[in-house]
């Protein structure tokens, strides 16, 4: 491939449908032997809009417990209509375990953070604290303090509240545990949730690698110099929980670390996923499960694992595919 082209190719791409072939090519003596791999494809420009909401299912275990699972990308307020559904799905269902998998999840809206939280923690802490935010000395001094209530609908952010926060009670599922999977990626928002819950004594079980460690926000302010207007987000508050707690500058350590950085994952929300796989059989057993390695890399350099025996037969079927309540956007 060329400069040039490269550059048409991309013209192509944009005013067009391109179509290509894959193919493998093989030099042997300086003579090359290329076979076709797949069928052509067509290729083109689309949009595509990523939802907060990647997948949400439910698995049932050999013992009969129901297992909520939700991948959820963004905290959102967009999408939080939708998170009720799901949420609705899972209570309709009757799971007795939820596993939240926030592995790919940066943060967002605080009030998305407080729907989510209300979800889970329900009627039995509703009207407790769930963040409560804390700025300098001098704002302080004034009285200056931002709370989050589970199910109440007033907040610091909003003069008419936000009603999607008092809707989730209904939807709720009263849980006294969660089992949430989390990276260095899992952030802000995210570690609101982990913060937020246990504040509030629920048991949050952390499956994965130490999350980010930002236990603070930002507000924006707008600064006007000449003839331009500039939005600055400065870092304003700390976030604690019911407890007062806010200190995981550090991040939060996992309860089952594994790190899957280097490992090809399976489906999502499956056995097949080791992420997932892990925090399924820990919910369906009570009992922190164990992994064996296949022992090979080969030359693709990457650990391929397996999940047990042991863990495979605590579900009554293969736990492919998913029932995603969200639609694709």
């Amino acid at each position: 491939m060329t400069q040039n082209n490269y550059s048409q190719l991309g013209n192509s791409l944009l005013n067009g449908n391109v179509t290509v072939d894959l193919n493998s090519v093989k030099f042997n003596n300086g003579v090359a032997t290329i076979t076709n791999r797949v069928p052509s494809v067509m290729i083109a420009k689309s949009s595509y809009i990523d939802p907060a909401i990647y997948k949400s299912t439910v698995v049932t275990a050999a013992n009969g417990k129901k297992i909520g699972y939700l991948l959820y990308m963004n905290f959102h307020m967009d999408y939080d209509s939708q998170l009720l559904q799901v949420f609705n799905q899972f209570k309709a269902e009757g799971i007795d375990e939820l596993v939240i998998d926030l592995r790919y999840n940066n943060g967002g809206h605080v009030l998305s953070s407080t729907v989510l939280g209300t979800l889970v923690a329900g009627q039995s802490h509703q009207g407790q604290t769930y963040l409560r935010t804390t700025y300098n000395s001098a704002r302080t001094a004034a009285g200056e303090v931002g709370v989050y209530n589970i199910g109440e609908a007033a907040n610091p952010e909003t003069a008419n509240g936000y009603d999607k926060i008092s809707q989730a009670i209904d939807s709720s599922l009263d849980l006294k545990r969660v089992y949430v999977i989390g990276t260095r990626i899992t952030a802000s928002a995210s570690e609101l949730l982990i913060n937020g819950l246990r504040g509030l004594d629920i048991d949050v079980r952390l499956v994965g690698t130490t999350t980010q460690g930002k236990n603070c926000g930002m507000e924006g302010w707008q600064k006007r110099a000449g003839n331009y207007t500039f939005t600055l987000y400065p870092i304003t508050f700390y976030c604690e929980n019911a407890k007062g707690f806010r200190d995981y500058a550090e991040g939060f350590k996992p309860d089952f670390e594994y790190d899957d950085t280097n490992i090809y994952p399976g489906d999502f929300g499956t056995m097949e996923d080791q992420l997932s796989g892990i925090a399924l059989t820990w919910a369906a057993t009570g009992n922190k499960p164990s992994f064996e390695s296949t022992g090979s890399r080969a030359s693709t350099g990457i650990y391929v694992l397996k999940p047990t025996n042991e863990m495979k037969s605590q579900f009554t079927r293969n736990m492919g595919g998913s029932r995603t309540i969200v639609k694709a956007m």
